[in-house]
């Protein structure tokens, strides 16, 4: 946590906020448990997907003025809008200027990630048409940003997930403990990360850890 509070309210980083955030805190956005809707449904899906957003601030603004789906802390419910506003508190938080930059300045990496942009070099996604695959129009993740908005090579994931499984990210044993829930049993979602129990080739049981996402006509792992 590097001396950062995460149970610090997302209001006294940013009171500009709506008061519907209020009971809001960092641990709560990441852990999936601030009440933050996720997509409705896919036409919402596709609306939020042919937005253009300069910075997280701007993504907030698509689902500031909806209600929470509980109370913070209540429940637990994926949420990309939610990554959306933790996006925007780590800009605030820094003094980096940008997301690209904070969240580069944050990892370390040789290689930087990227946001989305209209001119980015990135695969074309497809849908079914009267029966017919044909690309996806105005495909972007521009307002996902820590939501699903960054691009990535294959030897920019790969140096990711070195530095993880080094350790230079996070020790092994303290991301195992941030994925456990006070009841002692593993969090589906929580800090970026998603988990699955798989049978091992011993017998065993063996965690993995992982994340992946969906935009209209593609996926991401």
């Amino acid at each position: 946590e590097s001396g950062l509070d995460i149970d610090r309210p997302v209001a006294s980083i940013d009171p500009k906020l709506p008061p519907v955030f209020a009971g809001i805190t960092l641990r709560h956005l990441l852990t999936h448990s601030s009440g933050i809707r996720h997509y409705k449904n896919s036409r919402d899906w596709r609306k939020f997907a042919a937005l253009r957003c300069e910075e997280p601030r701007d993504a907030v603004a698509f689902f500031e003025d909806d209600e929470l789906e509980f109370e913070p802390g209540a429940e637990t419910l994926y949420t990309t809008y939610g990554m959306a506003l933790a996006s925007h508190l780590l800009v605030a938080l820094s003094d980096a200027g940008s997301y690209e930059a904070a969240l580069n300045a944050a990892l370390g990496l040789e290689n930087p990630l990227v946001l989305d942009s209209d001119d980015a070099d990135k695969a074309t996604g497809y849908w079914i048409k009267r029966k017919k695959m044909v690309p996806v129009e105005d495909l972007n993740a521009q307002c996902k940003f820590g939501g699903g908005g960054l691009l990535a090579s294959a030897r920019q994931l790969a140096e990711a997930g070195q530095a993880l499984y080094s350790g230079k990210i996070l020790p092994l044993d303290a991301a195992r403990a941030l994925l456990t829930e006070e009841g002692g049993s593993l969090s589906r979602f929580r800090y970026g990360m998603a988990t699955v129990q798989v049978d091992g080739a011993d017998g065993g049981k063996r965690l993995l850890v992982g994340m992946g996402g969906g935009s209209p006509g593609g996926r991401g792992y």
